[in-house]
């Protein structure tokens, strides 16, 4: 029998952080707070699970009003259950308990730390700074226990993930009538997954357990991310079985592409000054030369310029692409003569023709082309039970204009495992495939990942 105490309401508003707690009169299900539900517990969780936006400076200032404002016995459980979960208090805060003295400890840095009075506030604004820099997962969990208690009556029990390992179980009774005997727990266990560290110091499936006015929670270890986690739990007012899902398998994967092939090259190719003309005669008429400028082997004549006529009597250029071959460009002069003038068998010649130019062939030639390193990024969540595929695609406009194109990548694979530690894959094009991870790569350039289920 756990009698509801005269001064509860009083330190119901300082202890807003934890557990389930009651009304001394009929609670109706429909009409139970926030606090009395239990559900403020895990923005306790929160303070050290914050949301990745948050700044270092926010998450501070939450932690020094929350050291400040919130009971002394639960400053001191967050404290302590904070190096039970490989979680460390911010260096700023400067505080630091002496085993067996921790209250001592805790008032003497109040005194030092808060006498700034901004760090000193109510329950709300306490309640709204948690939330803000708490990690939306467990904000989330939070105020669905919250909705759920609300919806029933008497034993309500909860688990909440907060990681991919962690998971905070609870679980706490609310009176529907006068009667305010609280439950004790009479058997349980906890399947998928092993009891990690509480904030009241005991088993949550331990027999003869209480459930007090603050409720119970602990955190949870899975042993295996494939498998659900369930808590079975048996009180002496009713029981209670909370499970949640296997946890996807998310993977930080960091592909890197590149190749070497080739893509068209400018080449051009000057014809110097090229002349024709007659020093003879003063009657030739339409004489022409073509005379070939090429670019070589491989390369295609697409273009010219001029031609430049630099010199002429009676005289012309022109250039016709492709002749004699698709590399070459033709330079083609011609003249005429201007004729004589006769006179009783006498001849004189009026002028001879001639013609000087130049020209530039232009075109194209295959060359070795080294193409630039693409890399992308991406979380990769691979459901239990499932395969999943990832698709990273290098830009066609970092390819374009290439051809005869030898891809090369890699891709690195990391995930934090059942056991805390960090698993690495590394895959690549001369290696594509191990264990359950399967690679390969398109003419395009296009990586294909695939990560089978365990």
């Amino acid at each position: 029998m756990y009698p509801l105490p005269g001064a509860f309401r009083k330190v119901l508003q300082l202890t807003i952080l934890f557990g389930a707690v009651v009304s001394g009169s009929s609670a109706a299900a429909q009409n139970r707070t926030f606090e009395e539900c239990g559900c403020a517990a895990f923005l306790a969780d929160g303070i050290f699970l914050t949301n990745e936006s948050v700044s270092t400076d926010q998450r501070n200032e939450a932690l020094f009003r929350f050291f400040c404002s919130a009971e002394e016995s639960v400053v001191i459980d967050v404290a302590k259950r904070s190096q039970n979960l490989n979680f460390f208090l911010p260096d700023t805060l400067d505080l630091t308990f002496s085993s067996g003295n921790e209250e001592q400890s805790l008032q003497e840095w109040r005194s030092r730390a808060c006498e700034n009075t901004e760090n000193v506030v109510s329950s709300e604004t306490l309640r709204r700074t948690l939330e803000e820099v708490a990690n939306p997962s467990v904000v989330r969990g939070a105020n669905q226990c919250f909705e759920t208690c609300n919806d029933n009556g008497g034993l309500f029990c909860s688990i909440t993930p907060v990681g991919p390992l962690d998971a905070i179980f609870s679980a706490n009774w609310t009176p529907t009538d006068d009667n305010v005997t609280f439950p004790t727990v009479t058997g349980g266990d906890i399947v998928g997954g092993n009891f990690k560290t509480s904030a009241f110091g005991g088993d949550p499936v331990q027999e003869g357990m209480p459930i007090p006015v603050t409720g119970i929670s602990a955190t949870l270890s899975r042993t295996s991310i494939e498998a659900p986690l369930t808590v079975r739990l048996q009180t002496t007012k009713g029981s209670c079985s909370p499970s949640v899902g296997p946890v996807d398998s998310n993977f930080r994967v960091h592909v890197e592409v590149s190749g070497t092939g080739q893509r068209m090259e400018p080449v051009s190719q000057e014809s110097g000054q090229l002349s024709i003309g007659n020093d003879g005669s003063c009657t030739e008429s339409g004489v022409s030369q073509s005379m070939p400028v090429c670019l070589g082997s491989g390369a295609t004549a697409t273009g010219f310029t001029g031609p430049n006529i630099f010199s002429a009597r009676n005289g012309a250029a022109r250039v016709e692409l492709g002749r004699p071959t698709p590399d070459c460009g033709s330079l083609i002069l011609s003249y005429s003569d201007s004729g004589e003038d006769c006179y009783v068998g006498i001849c004189n010649c009026k002028g001879n023709g001639w013609v000087g130019a130049s020209t530039t062939i232009t075109g194209e030639r295959p060359g070795p082309w080294q193409l630039p390193l693409w890399e992308g990024r991406e979380l990769v969540s691979v459901p239990a039970g499932r395969d999943a595929q990832a698709v990273f695609g290098y830009p066609a406009q970092m390819s374009e204009g290439g051809f005869d194109i030898r891809w090369t990548y890699s891709i690195k694979l990391e995930r934090v495992t059942e056991d805390a530690t960090l698993e690495t894959v590394t895959l690549s094009s001369s290696n594509p495939n191990f264990d359950r991870f399967e690679s390969s790569i398109s003419v395009d350039g296009q990586v294909n990942l695939i990560i089978r289920s365990q």
